[in-house]
């Protein structure tokens, strides 16, 4: 069986049926543009993740968190991208080579904003009316799904907020 995959933002369904097996990960990825808008929001799933995978999450994870904590007004951007680094430098050096060049990028009136691209050589500071948003909402890594046959597995962040939304009222 040939897999093909194609990553690209703008790539279209095929007819091919989706294959994984217990070191597959399918990430699902859409994006929409309103009025010169953009918007793009992924999940990852990870099937039957074995131990270097689930080790793999917990470092992106940290990495990403550490991302986060540099986008502060006045620091330049590519703090942040120096901050992923170095967790995953510290904690899975094999997982280096894999990492791309950039840790992300803003989204606005571009798919993805040229001058907000979080990698090692923007110098550029963050100001202050750059706008960072984490609301109930925006759930980042969190939406990395682990799912194992047979058992039912949540995160306690997962599911507390599963719980929470079913318990409203409207």
């Amino acid at each position: 069986m040939v897999e093909q995959f194609d990553l690209r933002p703008n790539a279209a369904s095929n007819d091919e049926l989706l294959y994984y097996d217990s070191a597959s990960a399918i990430i699902c990825a859409v994006g929409s543009r309103y009025k010169s808008y953009c918007s793009n929001i992924a999940r990852t799933f990870l099937i039957d993740a074995t131990s270097s995978r689930s080790k793999a999450y917990e470092v992106l994870f940290k990495a990403h968190n550490a991302a986060i904590s540099e986008l502060k007004p006045g620091k330049k951007v590519s703090a942040a991208y120096q901050a992923a680094l170095a967790v995953v430098e510290k904690e899975a050096p094999e997982l280096v080579s894999n990492l791309t060049k950039s840790a992300g990028t803003g989204i606005g009136l571009e798919f993805r904003e040229s001058g907000f691209n979080i990698n090692a050589i923007n110098t550029k500071p963050t100001l202050l009316k750059h706008t960072f948003v984490e609301t109930s909402f925006t759930m980042r890594l969190y939406s990395t799904f682990k799912i194992a046959f047979c058992t039912q597995m949540y995160t306690k962040q997962r599911m507390h907020s599963h719980t929470n939304s079913a318990n409203k009222t409207h």
